[in-house]
């Protein structure tokens, strides 16, 4: 029966060896401003079966850009159909019609709230496969909804 290698002569292996680099950042406690500030925010998941379903609180240039450009033209929508109804036009959508009803003010309140709203749950749940979808059918549907009112506006420019 041989004897246990001794402890110098088996490799190291997982359990036995510290792969740490720097200090141990668990030897003082989170302080309640280190989840706001500081570089060991989550920006996506180490491995990659982690990145689906992950949840991030640093989110890419490119996510940031999606969900302002889907609120700008959600603006525009909202300046240009108080200008279509100026004109005499009327509101196609019953939710936004009641809100209007409200006030030209309200209007714009609750429409940029509902929108923000939906835009920041969505990008919260950004790496969840329906939430992309959904951010992405979003940006598509409001640059159908500009190009609607451009074609509008463009018509009532020209007098037809």
């Amino acid at each position: 029966m041989s004897a246990a290698p001794e402890p110098d002569e088996r490799r190291a292996t997982w359990p036995e060896r510290d792969r740490r680099s720097g200090p141990d950042r668990r030897r003082r406690p989170t302080r309640l401003w280190d989840s706001l500030v500081g570089p060991r925010r989550r920006q996506g998941g180490r491995r990659a079966e982690d990145r689906p379903g992950l949840y991030v609180d640093v989110y890419h240039p490119s996510d940031v850009a999606l969900v302002l450009t889907v609120f700008v033209l959600n603006l525009l929508d909202a300046f240009f159909t108080l200008s279509i109804l100026e004109r005499g036009g009327r509101e196609e959508n019953p939710l936004m019609e009641r809100l209007l009803e409200a006030g030209q003010e309200t209007f714009l309140y609750e429409k940029c709230f509902l929108v923000g709203f939906w835009l920041v749950l969505l990008v919260v749940h950004k790496n969840f496969r329906l939430a992309r979808i959904g951010l992405w059918l979003l940006l598509a549907v409001y640059l159908g909804v500009f190009a609607w009112h451009v074609f509008l506006h463009a018509r009532a420019l020209s007098g037809a």
